[in-house]
């Protein structure tokens, strides 16, 4: 099982805690700018892990996407070899909040803002890869390439 560097860890809490205590947008100074413009989550509110998709390593990459999911009263970090690391119960408290609805997606942006909210039952990787290949972020990182 893979233990990710505390350090990430912390950049991903403060990210979801800041997304949780400003509304959903975030200001740059309240979380390092690395983490802020590094990674975008997937947020999932499921039943049980089944439920959720899969989505390679090559997909997590390319859009450098972090996914995190609350289920039965716990919220967790999924790594990209499907290992579950267990976020606080204080975390879970804060993410179920202003993620409640059950059986759903949150897509957060670079920017940390939410950039879309999908029922879990017709989630589409390829409409959120699509989604995402319309953002600034994402079509300048193309153009580099």
């Amino acid at each position: 099982m893979k233990n990710y560097d505390p350090a990430f860890i912390a950049a991903v809490i403060a990210l979801v805690m800041t997304l949780l205590n400003s509304k959903y947008s975030l200001a740059q100074d309240s979380i390092s700018e690395a983490m802020l413009w590094q990674h975008r989550l997937l947020i999932f509110n499921v039943d049980n892990k089944q439920q959720l998709p899969q989505i390679d390593t090559e997909i997590r990459d390319e859009f450098n996407l972090q996914i995190i999911t609350l289920i039965d009263t716990k919220a967790y970090l999924i790594d990209s070899n499907d290992n579950y690391q267990q976020l606080s119960a204080a975390h879970y408290s804060e993410l179920s909040k202003n993620y409640s609805q059950a059986q759903h997606a949150w897509l957060i942006g670079l920017d940390g803002g939410v950039k879309a909210n999908y029922p879990i039952d017709s989630f589409d990787l390829d409409a959120v890869a699509s989604l995402i290949n319309t953002m600034p972020m994402r079509q300048r990182q193309l153009q580099q390439q």
